[in-house]
Formats: C-alpha cells, sequence, structure tokens
C-alpha cells in the first residue's frame, strides 16, 4: 500500500464520484478496492454508493466496542 488509509479520505471520496474513489483505492490499497467493488456489484451498487451506506450504517450502529476497534486500528496503521 502506498499511501495509508485515512479515516477522513474515505468520507471525502465517499461524496466524490465512484471513479475517484475507485481510482484513489487502486493507489491506496488495490485488494480493498477489489473487496468493495465486489460487495458493490453484488448489492447493485456503485462503489461510491456503497461506501457511503456502509458508513452511515456503521455510525448509526456501531456500539463502544466497535468504535474503540476502529480507533485502536487507525491509531495502529502504518
Amino acid at each position: 500500500m502506498s499511501r495509508s488509509l485515512v479515516l477522513g479520505d474515505m468520507l471525502a471520496f465517499s461524496r466524490a464520484s465512484s471513479g475517484d474513489l475507485e481510482a484513489w483505492l487502486k493507489v491506496a490499497d488495490a485488494e480493498l478496492g477489489d473487496r468493495v467493488r465486489s460487495q458493490a456489484a453484488i448489492r447493485g451498487e456503485s462503489v461510491a454508493q456503497f461506501v457511503r451506506i456502509a458508513v452511515a450504517d456503521f455510525m448509526a450502529e456501531a456500539d463502544e466496542e466497535a468504535w474503540a476497534s476502529l480507533m485502536s486500528a487507525v491509531r495502529d496503521a502504518p
């Protein structure tokens, strides 16, 4: 991975066009991009739609433990 994934980047790109988000994912983390594209296709959504929905679901449904795990992962990311 040539660039660390940053939550702010994901949130900003989720509002961008799907093409912009996909291009960024190829550079930032190609494996994650492949997984996101695959899941979006299964659901009949664009990559941007999938990311927006995933972020909204997490924000609405995550408990304290899930938030703590996310913050730990962000803190420990290279």
